[in-house]
């Protein structure tokens, strides 16, 4: 677990000079902050994991069902990076060639509750619960957070560019959680640093036990799918 940029924490030792902590407290990028677990940023990409699961498993695409990306989505101007249009492609291209405008019209068929469902299902939105201290809920775009949005801004958004607006957010390792699910067939692993902690005598304070979440009761499986892509 890698956080940029870093101090030195041997500046700690025997009480921290003036310069370096000026040097640590006065940065910009704060390097004190955990940014694996605190920091809170938009998922992009990764979250075409989240909407393709919903629409396999709510049947709003079928995986060979063919769509056509001409570069644009059809209700509103958001486009493929570069220009770029595939044609007429299924869900196994899509992903692997993380295709904006097909998966803006997933998010389009879904619409925002559904949405929400699978983020909360695959750890969006809270704590994963990792022994650590600082870690940072993230932000799912509710319909009530949605509209206050519209209001704040005054500009359109389907469901479809909700992941790309900003209006989702999450640490990195909610999305490292989240992808694990998919590796491991819908199990979302509740990681642990320590197996426990101990008094100075050996007893143990508190034990710390992985938790499992199994989202296998989806029966499509789309994990399936996303793993094939």
């Amino acid at each position: 677990m890698v956080s940029r940029p870093s101090f030195n924490p041997n500046w700690f030792v025997n009480g921290i000079s003036e310069k370096n902590w000026n040097r640590i407290n006065n940065n910009s990028s704060y390097p004190m902050t955990d940014k694996v677990i605190a920091g809170e940023y938009p998922p992009g990409s990764t979250f075409k994991i989240v909407t393709g699961s919903a629409a396999l498993q709510e049947n709003k695409v079928k995986p060979n069902e063919l769509i056509y990306d001409s570069g644009r989505h059809w209700l509103v101007d958001m486009r493929n990076a570069g220009g770029e249009a595939l044609g007429y492609i299924n869900f196994k291209t899509a992903l692997s060639a993380s295709d904006n405008v097909y998966f803006y019209e997933m998010g389009n068929r879904l619409g925002i509750d559904l949405l929400d469902k699978y983020a909360k299902d695959f750890g969006f939105g809270k704590k994963t619960g990792i022994d650590l201290h600082g870690e940072a809920n993230g932000l799912i775009a509710s319909p009530a957070y949605k509209q206050k949005y519209l209001k704040k801004n005054g500009f359109l958004v389907i469901p479809s560019t909700l992941p790309l607006v900003r209006v989702y957010s999450s640490n990195t390792y909610s999305i490292a959680q989240m992808l694990s699910a998919v590796a491991t067939d819908g199990k979302r692993l509740n990681h642990i640093l320590v197996t426990k902690i101990i008094n100075d005598d050996g007893s143990v304070v508190k034990p710390l036990i992985l938790n499992w979440k199994d989202l296998c009761r989806c029966p499509r499986k789309p994990w399936t799918w996303c793993k094939k892509a």
